[in-house]
C-alpha cells in the first residue's frame, strides 16, 4: 500500500478510482492523497447519489444568473471551484449516461461551459472517483461509459471491508478515544473484532461517537454494549472460551491430544450423518483409508451400526 501511494504522490495528476462498500473510509482516504502532493489546495467532494438529476449539471458545471428558475446569480460549479487541486466524486456510478458525455469532455478538452454561458474556463484537476459498485459490471451491462472508466481508473485501489481488516479495528477505537476519558475493556474489544460492521468504518465512527457521548468517562464495560452486540458478544466469549480451554489442556497434554480431540469430533458429526464410511470421507474431503484406520483408532465404528 505504501508503494503504491509513493506512486500516486510522484504522480500528482494521474486520475484515482476508489471502490469498496458502503462505510469503508473511501473519502478518508482520498484526503490521505490528497494530503500527499496538494496540501493546501482545493479538495471539492461531491456525493453524486445524494444530488438530483436536475440539479447535478448546475452543481458540477456552474450556471449565469437568469439561466433558469431559481439562478439569481453567477455559480461556479464543482469543477471550477477544484482548479489546481482535486475533486472527490463519490458514487460516481450514480451519474446518468448525460452527465457521463459531459464529465468525459471536461477530462478530454480541460474546459467547462456554466449553464447559460456561452464561453468556457479552462480547468485543470485530478479526478478521486469513489463506487461500491462494480464499475466493470456497470461497463459491461452498458450502464457506464467504457472510456470514462478508463479515464478515471489511472491508478485503483480497493478498500476492503473492516471485517477484513481486524487489526484496524483497534488502531480506529484507540483514535476516536485519543483525547477522551474513555477506555475499553479487552472483553470489549474482543467482541468489536468479532463483530461483523456491516457499516464498516463509519458504523464503528457512529458508535464510538454515542458511547463517549453517553459514558462520558470510565471503562466501556460488556454491560454497556446496545442489543446490537449482544449474540456477537456471547459467541466472542464462548469463542474465546473455547480457545482458552484449548490452550491450557495442549500447555497440559500436548498439542497431540488436542489435535486428536478435534479431529475425533468432526470425524464422529461426519459419521452421524452419513452413516457410512465411503461418505464420510467424501463430506470432509479426506481419504476411505485414512476415514477407515481413524474409526478404528479412535473406537467409533459402533457409530455406524446405530
Amino acid at each position: 500500500m505504501l508503494s503504491h501511494l509513493n506512486y500516486i504522490k510522484d504522480n500528482e495528476a494521474i486520475n484515482v478510482l476508489i471502490t469498496g462498500e458502503s462505510g469503508v473510509g473511501k473519502e478518508l482516504i482520498a484526503r490521505y492523497i490528497h494530503g500527499l502532493s496538494k496540501k493546501g489546495r482545493p479538495f471539492i467532494v461531491v456525493n453524486c447519489a445524494a444530488i438530483p438529476n436536475t440539479l447535478i449539471e448546475s452543481v458540477l458545471f456552474g450556471h449565469k444568473k437568469g439561466s433558469f428558475t431559481g439562478a439569481h446569480e453567477d455559480r461556479s460549479g464543482k469543477f471550477e471551484l477544484a482548479h489546481g487541486g482535486d475533486v472527490f466524486l463519490d458514487e460516481v456510478s450514480t451519474l446518468s449516461e448525460e452527465m457521463q458525455t459531459r464529465f468525459l469532455r471536461v477530462l478530454q478538452e480541460g474546459e467547462i461551459e456554466r449553464i447559460g454561458s456561452h464561453t468556457t474556463r479552462k480547468v485543470q484537476f485530478r479526478v478521486i472517483a469513489a463506487t461500491n459498485e462494480d464499475l466493470d459490471d456497470l461497463v459491461t451491462a452498458k450502464k457506464f461509459r467504457l472510456d470514462l472508466y478508463h479515464r478515471l481508473r489511472g491508478f485503483s485501489m480497493v478498500i476492503p471491508p473492516l471485517r477484513e481488516r481486524i487489526k484496524d479495528i483497534d488502531l480506529l477505537i484507540d483514535h476516536y478515544i485519543k483525547n477522551t476519558d474513555i477506555k475499553l475493556t479487552e472483553e470489549v474489544r474482543k467482541v468489536f473484532r468479532g463483530y461483523s460492521w456491516p457499516g464498516n468504518v463509519r458504523e464503528l465512527k457512529n458508535f464510538m461517537k454515542t458511547i463517549i457521548a453517553l459514558k462520558k468517562k470510565g471503562k466501556v464495560l460488556l454491560s454497556d454494549l446496545p442489543v446490537q452486540f449482544t449474540s456477537h458478544k456471547e459467541a466472542a466469549l464462548s469463542f474465546e472460551k473455547f480457545y482458552d480451554e484449548l490452550f491450557e489442556k495442549a500447555k497440559e497434554q500436548g498439542l497431540k491430544v488436542v489435535l486428536d480431540d478435534i479431529e475425533k469430533a468432526i470425524l464422529e458429526q461426519a459419521l452421524r450423518t452419513t452413516k457410512n464410511q465411503l461418505d464420510c470421507a467424501q463430506l470432509i474431503k479426506t481419504s476411505p483409508p485414512t476415514v477407515s484406520r481413524r474409526i478404528k483408532e479412535f473406537g467409533l465404528r459402533k457409530i455406524l451400526h446405530n
